[in-house]
């Protein structure tokens, strides 16, 4: 009698012939590697007719890794799931597959392999938050955790958003190429130059203001701030007569991503976290780096210029706030959300 297996824990075949019910499972691609980390998950084909008791990824530097490796805990039942690898080591190549465990024993996916970046590699570091204030936490429907800040009267997002649906679930269009932009007029966003891997979990996405006037851009139980919230505010710092020492207050320390030396004196006291994610217009990416631009859900009451369509936005830079910047409407701006 031959006894064949599907990549399984299994000690053989019953009396019968009739195959052993462990899970059959597939291993999702490895993505947002960096130095330290990266992301992986399963779908579940098959539960053997039992329930499904445990799931998740397991990794190793070795190959054929198990759950008596390094392991993820992703609950119960069939439901696909995606998690994070941490605690890597960098320039290292790891190999990765998924499990699904019933009464019977234990599923494998395929096995994947990637090696991490090096540690000097850009991937634009880690975010500086502000250690001695308290941040809340929420996600969004892509499953991206962020910190949040509550200031004066208003919580806010700390970091930017990253998210690559609608509240609703429907995809936003991507769009990775610049020629594309010159007369698009629906909703869209950009990585900064393509650079997901590089950008994405430190400066966000880069969205037009076509997808900002969905109203299903920001996460259930938040919004794209009104001028007149972005104005709320900088009131509740204490903005009129003191511009520059509030730019001080909002702006991420050190200059590790805001490359200007006058940075150095920023102390991000509010906890507001302000990151330079730059724009991507009609001519590609500009001012990574030097410059914030943060959408508002107000259109410009201002004339027009011939051809052109314009919205409020919020400009930061290490050296001025513009609480109310004209941006024409199809460029690609950062996006803070405010709690309902």
């Amino acid at each position: 009698m031959i006894c064949l297996s599907l990549n399984i824990i299994s000690t053989g075949c019953t009396k019968d012939d009739k195959r052993i019910k462990i899970p059959v499972i597939i291993t999702s691609g490895v993505e947002e590697i960096s130095h330290s980390k990266a992301i992986s998950g399963g779908e579940i084909i098959s539960d053997g007719g039992e329930f499904i008791t445990a799931k998740g990824i397991c990794w190793s530097s070795s190959k054929n890794p198990t759950v008596l490796d390094n392991k993820t805990d992703e609950g119960e039942g069939l439901k696909s799931f995606s998690s994070e690898i941490e605690g890597l080591m960098p320039n290292t190549t790891y190999y990765v597959r998924s499990y699904a465990s019933n009464s019977s024993g234990i599923g494998y996916g395929d096995v994947l392999s990637f090696t991490t970046l090096e540690e000097n590699t850009k991937t634009v570091g880690e975010i500086n938050f502000n250690p001695n204030v308290t941040y809340g936490t929420m996600s969004d429907i892509d499953g991206n955790k962020y910190k949040t800040i509550e200031i004066g009267t208003q919580v806010w997002m700390a970091e930017n958003l990253r998210v690559s649906k609608y509240n609703d679930g429907t995809d936003i269009l991507l769009i990775d190429d610049e020629e594309l932009l010159s007369d698009l007029t629906s909703p869209a966003y950009y990585w900064y130059y393509n650079y997901e891997l590089e950008f994405k979990n430190t400066y966000g996405a880069l969205y037009n203001w076509y997808a900002v006037n969905t109203g299903k851009l920001a996460p259930t139980g938040w919004h794209v701030p009104t001028y007149e919230e972005w104005e709320t505010l900088l009131t509740s710092l204490d903005y009129i007569g003191n511009e520059y020492e509030v730019g001080l207050m909002l702006r991420e320390t050190g200059i590790t991503h805001w490359t200007n030396n006058n940075n150095e004196q920023a102390t991000n006291e509010s906890g507001f976290t302000a990151l330079p994610g730059g724009y991507y217009g009609q001519h590609g990416g500009e001012q990574n780096g030097e410059y914030g631009f943060w959408w508002s859900s107000t259109e410009d009451d201002l004339e027009p210029s011939p051809g052109l369509d314009w919205a409020v936005g919020f400009h930061l830079n290490t050296v001025f706030i513009n609480p109310r910047m004209a941006g024409e409407k199809v460029i690609g701006f950062s996006v803070r959300c405010v709690k309902d």
